[in-house]
């Protein structure tokens, strides 16, 4: 299973071990990278004409614990629809986007702690240990399907599947925490111990080695950033209603 491309799409989830030993001596990464980036196309196609953007926006805004004037209102819900309805077509490439830049920056981050993985080895890695964001998108769609619209309390969370903290948030969180809960998902961590495994392999460093550098880049950029754009917008918007 692990020598051929499409087996290891299922060998990355069920063999880790193996399968990443395999991709480290012959690295491949094209069926993976693309299979990760569309994955999620089903599931927006089918959520979009039930997203409740008016609700969803005014539920942000109740969370900033902000007010905002009707007219501003108005337009912010405006974008948001165009914007959120764009997002179904372009997210795609945003995801594949952003797979190339994890390669690129694993590629930096164990070339610096002493590895050799090169960066078609760092693509083929990080593209097979995204395969769980694939099948979290391919569970999503019977839920999708059961739902007749797609309110706040969904949107927030960040998943239509119970896989993350934020879904277990009470009432009033706001929105800073309720980032930081996202992401603490079960299928991002699955991810994290993925590329620390296909790492430990493909780099030829030691498996505490890539674990604590897997780790602590995901802490940084994919948690940080993340709470970090969540606060700005919280104080942003205080400002603008002040």
């Amino acid at each position: 299973m692990e020598n051929s491309t499409f087996g290891r799409l299922i060998g990355v989830l069920i063999a880790p071990g193996k399968t990443f030993r395999a991709i480290a001596e012959s690295p491949t990464w094209l069926v993976a990278f693309l299979v990760v980036a569309l994955s999620p196309l089903a599931a927006s196609i089918l959520a979009a004409p039930k997203m409740d953007w008016e609700g969803i926006v005014k539920a942000s805004i109740e969370r900033m614990d902000v007010q905002v004037p009707q007219e501003q209102l108005d337009q912010q819900i405006e974008i948001t629809k165009k914007f959120g309805g764009a997002m179904t077509y372009v997210f795609p490439l945003v995801l594949g986007i952003l797979v190339l830049i994890i390669a690129l920056v694993m590629w930096g981050a164990f070339t610096l702690a002493g590895g050799q993985p090169g960066y078609k080895r760092s693509l083929a890695v990080t593209a097979h240990a995204f395969m769980p964001l694939a099948l979290s998108s391919i569970l999503s769609i019977p839920v999708i399907l059961g739902l007749d619209t797609i309110g706040a309390e969904i949107a927030e969370t960040g998943t239509y599947l119970f896989s993350n903290l934020a879904v277990f948030a009470p009432e009033g969180t706001g929105p800073v925490m309720m980032a930081l809960l996202s992401k603490i998902d079960v299928f991002t961590i699955w991810i994290v111990i993925l590329l620390a495994i296909g790492f430990h392999h493909s780099a030829k460093v030691k498996a505490k080695t890539s674990a604590i550098t897997v780790v602590a880049l995901w802490l940084v950029l994919w948690v940080g950033i993340s709470v970090g754009f969540a606060a700005l917008g919280a104080m942003m918007a205080g400002r603008a209603s002040g």
